[in-house]
Order: structure tokens, then C-alpha cells, then sequence
């Protein structure tokens, strides 16, 4: 009896604690999670090559004379608005020019800046090689799952969601609009590949941007495909402003499944009307789990080489194109998203040595009839016209607490923190009430006369297991905590 009123103690003293911890935190978001796109990695339909704006460009033919103090920089940026992520393509023709041929130097680098700054990428695979077809081909199903496997194997580790293709039935990155050739050639084969490499990554099905006119010719037919079981995340980009509508009907489609808006913005100077659609996404969208704006700086359309301004300006940026101005609409986001200005440095550096990315071609596009719709930027993938020089960079910055976070993530199986939290308050809990019994004598206490003292002689070992318990507890609460709040 007098144990199990020992016992009751502990279990109320960890309870209390455990229930004020819990409440702090919403278990619900009102609000979506928040996050950025950066330039497409290429226009081949304007140019087959690396776009000269963008992080890939190639050295030697960028719009800025330091192309990886920028990529630096817009991190900083990124990790001042407290984004949950930077939506960044990863130009498949560019990583493997020719078959097996790999060039990670400048993914290299994206990463370890990104991992400095505290950032987490949420890459797009996108871009056919010329080898296998040419940009915008539907692939082969298992040259396209190869390169998964070998993508996931090198950075799975460092992402959360990982993205196949980018508007798959936008007539630009892929030659038709067919979502039976893409569950078959794409989204099948790239999923089985991220799975069989790193379960815990989330596959996000291509964003689609005609469903946000009619919904939702896409994303029915690629389910009616078979498609439905190869994503985790369904997604969607709109321009005209009706999120809620898209996210209802994709909701009757997909159930449970997380809906993210991949791209969303206007072009706007001053960023007063930025804010307003910003405010809408995150703040007044219900059942929207993520809207990554676009894009974070402005932006010029470019042929290449040397870069040559095609005349179409884009100020769809939260910062100006000199990656200094921010715009009304940078505060609006900061503040959405709890962010802070200044930054603290990076954890670690970026490494100093300059990647050589690959030397592009500068002949134009075999489809230059397509043409993006006017007012509305386009994400895209060059294809590359050499190889370049692949320096291998060091990894130690694998080691930051980011990149724990996300190895964690990667390991524990959707939810599994959250029943790993549990099994640790209960076994918080069944030692704190032993360490408890069995190094107090609260029991004697309650008949004994005179009253002993509260602590038993030599009890330090007991404290030991009392003290461990608490601390049990306190582990659970903070897995708890990051699994109520952390971003997918």
C-alpha cells in the first residue's frame, strides 16, 4: 500500500510536469510550415545549359562574380526567415552528364552551406539527360531509379522530403502532359528508390500547375495510374490565389496525406502584395501543411554564354536582385514564421575550395516553341554540355545538429519519435518511482514516531536511479516537443 502511494507520487510529480511541457505546444498547426524556392537550375526551353542566375550556374559564366558566396548568402537569408525548408532543384542532366559520370562538386557545396547555416534543402529531381532522352523525355524508369538510389545514398542523410520532377504537366519539363508515363517512368521508380535507401524520406508526387485552374485533372489521373501509393505528399503550385479551394478538393482525393503548395507568388516590387498572398498561404489556408513561396531573390531570364539578358524580369523575391533590399514581404514571412535578423554564423563554414560545376554548351533548345505562361515563373533543369571536375569536399560538417536532426528523422519511422517518447516517460516514470521507494522513507514517515528522516542512510545509489528517472522524463518531453513541432 505504501508503495503504491509512493508510486502515485512520482506518476503525479512527472504527469504535472509532463502535462504543463505538452500544453506549451500545440498538438494541432493552425498554420502551414512555411518555406522558399531559389532560381531554377536551368530554362532549357530558353537555353540548354545551367541557368548564369542561379546556384548552378557555371564558373565563369554567372550573373555574380562569386557564385558560392551568393549560394552563402541567400542561406543566411533562408535561415533569417526561419523557413522550414529551401525548395531547390537538382538538375539531373547536370549531376550525370554522361551514364555513371557523377559531378557532385557544387550539390556538394549546397549541401555543407546549407547544413552551416542551418537550413534543410527539399530537393527537386528533374531534367533528363541527353543520354536518356534529352531534358524534358520521359526517362528510363531504371536509369531514373539509379539515379535516385545514388542521389539518396549521398544526401538522404541531409533532407526530409524529396520531390519527383517539377510541373510534370506544365508542357515544359516533360515533353506531354501524361500521368500514366509518369507514375510508370518517375514517380514508381523514384519513390522504390528512396524507400529502399532511406524509408523515413517523404516522396512528394511533381507539383502540378494546371490543377490550381480546373482541379484535378493531374493528380486524378495520376492516381487512377496506380500512382496513389507511390507518394507521400501531394502537391500542387498556384498563382491565382485559390489555395483553399485546391486543398479541398485534393483533400477528397489523397485523406490523410500532407498538401503542400510547392510554389506560390506575384511579381511584385515592393512586396505589398507578396505579404498579402503570404499572409493567405500560411496563415489562412486550413488544412495546407507547407507553402514554399517563390521565390526568394529577384531575378532576370538569361541565354548563356556569356550570360545575355533575354529581357524578361522577374521580381517575384522576397529580396531584391542585389540579395541586400528586403522587401515589405521578407518581414511579412519572418514574422509568420518566428524568424530573427541578424543570424547567428554558421555553425561551420562552408568549405573555402570552389567547386567547378559543369562546363555547359551553349546551343539553344530543340523545343523553343515552348513558351511559360506569361507573368508566371517556371522551374526547370539545363542539360550539360560536358563534365566538370569533381572535387571532393569534406563531410565532417555531417556531424552539425541539423544534419542529427534529420539522420534521426531518417531512422525513426513516421510517428515513431512520438511512441519513443512514450516508451521513455514510462520508463521515466517506473524509475523515478523506484529510485523514490528506495531511497526515502516517506512511508515510514507516516506512522513512525519520532519521524525519521526524509533520506535513507546511504542512499546515494537511489538517488542515483530517482534522479535518472527525472531525467528519463525530461527526454520524453523534449521528443515529444520536437515531434509536435517539427517540420516534415
Amino acid at each position: 500500500m505504501r508503495a503504491c502511494m509512493v508510486a502515485l507520487s512520482a506518476f503525479l510529480l512527472c504527469a504535472a510536469a509532463f502535462g504543463v511541457q505538452v500544453q506549451s505546444t500545440p498538438v494541432v498547426h493552425a498554420a502551414a510550415l512555411g518555406g522558399i524556392n531559389v532560381e531554377p537550375s536551368a530554362r532549357p526551353w530558353r537555353y540548354v545549359g545551367a541557368n548564369p542566375d542561379s546556384w548552378w550556374c557555371p564558373v565563369g559564366a554567372c550573373t555574380t562574380s562569386d557564385p558560392l558566396g551568393r549560394i552563402n548568402t541567400e542561406m543566411s537569408l533562408a535561415h533569417q526567415l526561419n523557413v522550414a525548408n529551401v525548395r531547390l532543384e537538382i538538375p539531373w542532366f547536370l549531376v550525370e552528364p554522361s551514364r555513371g559520370g557523377y559531378s557532385w562538386s557544387r550539390a556538394d557545396y549546397i549541401f555543407q552551406s546549407a547544413a552551416a547555416y542551418g537550413v534543410t534543402i527539399q530537393p527537386i529531381l528533374v531534367y533528363t539527360p541527353a543520354w536518356d532522352g534529352g531534358y524534358n523525355q520521359f526517362p528510363v524508369a531504371a536509369d531514373f531509379q539509379a539515379f535516385v538510389t545514388t542521389f539518396m545514398g549521398r544526401y538522404g542523410s541531409r533532407i526530409r522530403a524529396v520531390e519527383m520532377w517539377n510541373e510534370p504537366d506544365g508542357g515544359q519539363s516533360l515533353v506531354s502532359n501524361n500521368p500514366a508515363l509518369y507514375v510508370q517512368d518517375i514517380l514508381k521508380p523514384g519513390y522504390t528508390a528512396v524507400k529502399s535507401v532511406r524509408p523515413g524520406v517523404s516522396v512528394i508526387e511533381g507539383g502540378s500547375i494546371n490543377d490550381s485552374g480546373t482541379c484535378c485533372a493531374w493528380l486524378s489521373g495520376v492516381i487512377s495510374a496506380g500512382g496513389g501509393s507511390y507518394f507521400d505528399i501531394a502537391a500542387f503550385h498556384d498563382y491565382g490565389g485559390n489555395y483553399a479551394q485546391v486543398v479541398s478538393a485534393y483533400r477528397s482525393l489523397v485523406g490523410g496525406k500532407p498538401i503542400w503548395l510547392g510554389e506560390y507568388g506575384v511579381s511584385d516590387a515592393t512586396g505589398s502584395q507578396q505579404s498579402s498572398l503570404i499572409s493567405a498561404a500560411i496563415a489562412g489556408t486550413p488544412g495546407l501543411a507547407m507553402a514554399q513561396f517563390y521565390t526568394l531573390r529577384d531575378e532576370s531570364v538569361y541565354l548563356c554564354c556569356p550570360p545575355t539578358p533575354y529581357g524578361e524580369h522577374k521580381l517575384y523575391g522576397v529580396v531584391a536582385a542585389d540579395d541586400v533590399t528586403k522587401k515589405s514581404s521578407f518581414y511579412t514571412m519572418q514574422k509568420l514564421l518566428g524568424g530573427s535578423s541578424p543570424p547567428p554564423p554558421p555553425r561551420t563554414p562552408p568549405p573555402a575550395v570552389s567547386p567547378t560545376p559543369a562546363h555547359v554548351s551553349p546551343s539553344p533548345s530543340t523545343s523553343p516553341s515552348a513558351t511559360p505562361r506569361s507573368g508566371q515563373p517556371s522551374s526547370s533543369s539545363p542539360h550539360a554540355g560536358g563534365t566538370p571536375t569533381a572535387s571532393s569536399l569534406p563531410s565532417a560538417i555531417a556531424s552539425a545538429p541539423g544534419e542529427l536532426r534529420a539522420l534521426v528523422r531518417s531512422v525513426v519511422p513516421r510517428g515513431g519519435m512520438r511512441w519513443l517518447s512514450y516508451a521513455l516517460f514510462a520508463l521515466g516514470l517506473v524509475t523515478f518511482g523506484w529510485g523514490g521507494l528506495r531511497a526515502t522513507n516517506v512511508a515510514t514517515m507516516m506512522s513512525a514516531r519520532p519521524r525519521p528522516p526524509l533520506l535513507k542512510p546511504r542512499s546515494n545509489l537511489n538517488i542515483a536511479i530517482l534522479l535518472g528517472g527525472g531525467v528519463l522524463c525530461a527526454a520524453a518531453i523534449l521528443l515529444l516537443v520536437y515531434e509536435l513541432s517539427s517540420r516534415i
